[in-house]
């Protein structure tokens, strides 16, 4: 295999790589999306949780 043919075989593999991973990216970026999505409400239930158990007079220092 000569190396003009060597590189062009390797541009090829690598373009095809990165097509395929931004293919893919749509998936994994709407799956984290969801996931930070559930993980801020369970969050914000729990705070209020801990923020109703505060004393008040503990709220205000």
């Amino acid at each position: 295999m000569s190396s003009p043919h060597q590189k062009e075989c390797l541009d090829y593999q690598m373009n095809n790589s990165n097509f395929c991973k931004m293919i893919c990216m749509k998936r994994t970026l709407c799956r984290k999306y969801k996931q930070a999505k559930n993980g801020i409400a369970q969050s914000e239930k729990a705070f209020n949780r801990f923020n109703e158990a505060v004393p008040a007079a503990s709220k205000k220092e």
